[in-house]
């Protein structure tokens, strides 16, 4: 349980340093991109970002 609940844990880390990333270097959308498309690339990042650190985690620290 402990180990997953830091896989867990891990995860939203790695989500939410993505998503601060993104928000520090700054990606300009254009006048048509609509709302949904800027929460889809908000929420892709943040997916990608907490299977990564899920994975170093598990590779690195077993």
């Amino acid at each position: 349980m402990k180990k997953a609940l830091t896989l867990i844990g891990v995860a939203l880390i790695g989500s939410f340093a993505v998503l601060a990333i993104d928000a520090f270097v700054g990606v300009s959308f254009g006048e048509d991109v609509t709302m949904f498309a800027k929460i889809t690339h908000t929420v892709v990042h943040m997916l990608w970002g907490g299977i990564f650190m899920a994975t170093v985690w598990r590779l690195w620290w077993k």
